[in-house]
């Protein structure tokens, strides 16, 4: 059994993945747990029969706000270090769950020169050099890295892998347009399940308090437009997409599959499998948000 360590100022986030991970104590959860977010306790309230995938199951945790990782070592049957450095050297995978870009790149640089495979929550970095040096970091010590989005792997969007490229995609997430940086990334991978190809052309079209657009066309000649702002539905991604006089709207929300599923893909990268997520779709994901964000 590969052991799975969870480092960041952000580890809070990550009972979606525990879930699926480990066995959890929902009773500890529900009546001691001081600072458990109440949609991922209702997610295990609503599945609490949820069964570990295997093969990898979370060990060790350090870091975040206060008595979070207790609640998660008393929720998950963890171990709880001083330390980073404690919990990378324990593991064989570093998942890292930190919302400063900043920190987040620095926590994934320590792990893989720890010589350990690395998931990060959401994305490595918001700069395509720097995704571009952890990618090589990876390679040169023959280590897997990946990061990406929970919402890119709900499985509602499975619907565009028999449907033509080459049509026009709207992508809505309630999200405000000031913090893009940090959080565009969960439109960001589902615009790049949907619709896969290198990116050949980024432009932001408009940038205000209330909604920010940016039109993505890549290699296919699939014209998307990222709609971001707090007018969409909250906690859903939306895609409106038209092709040939045809059109098709599909909304993934279902966030314990969608963990499911992402949960699985750091468990197979625990054993060594190379990641669904590939390098270049890594570092478009950074060439995006570099450009839009500029």
């Amino acid at each position: 059994m590969k052991k799975i360590g969870i480092i960041g100022t952000r580890i809070i986030h990550s009972y979606g993945y525990g879930m699926h991970l480990n066995r959890f104590n929902l009773q500890f959860a529900e009546n001691n747990g001081q600072a458990v977010p109440q949609w991922q306790l209702d997610l295990m309230k609503k599945n609490p029969d949820t069964v570990p995938l295997g093969g990898a199951s979370v060990t060790h945790i350090s870091g975040g706000p206060e008595n979070v990782p207790e609640d998660m070592a008393g929720t998950f049957g963890l171990k709880v270090t001083k330390t980073v450095e404690e919990t990378i050297d324990a593991c064989d995978l570093i998942m890292v769950m930190d919302e400063q870009i900043d920190s987040r790149t620095n926590l994934i640089r320590k792990a893989l020169k720890a010589g350990k495979h690395v998931f990060a929550d959401k994305l490595l970095s918001d700069k395509l050099e720097v995704t571009r040096e952890l990618i090589g970091l990876a390679k040169d010590n023959n280590l897997l890295v990946s990061g990406w989005s929970q919402m890119g792997f709900c499985a509602e969007f499975d619907i565009f892998q028999n449907t033509d490229q080459g049509g026009v995609a709207l992508i809505s997430y309630n999200m405000k347009p000031e913090i893009f940086a940090m959080y565009g990334i969960h439109i960001i991978t589902p615009m790049q399940v949907c619709f896969p190809g290198r990116v050949r052309h980024i432009e932001l079209i408009s940038k205000d308090a209330d909604q920010l657009l940016a039109l993505i066309i890549n290699d296919n000649n699939t014209k998307i437009i990222l709609s971001a702002g707090e007018h969409a539905q909250a906690g859903v991604v939306r895609i409106d997409y038209a092709i040939n006089g045809q059109s098709i709207l599909v909304q993934g929300g279902d966030r314990c599959a969608a963990f499911r599923r992402a949960a699985q893909e750091v468990a197979k990268i625990a054993q060594g499998a190379r990641p669904v997520i590939s390098d270049q779709e890594l570092l478009d994901a950074s060439l995006i948000l570099e450009e839009i964000c500029k």
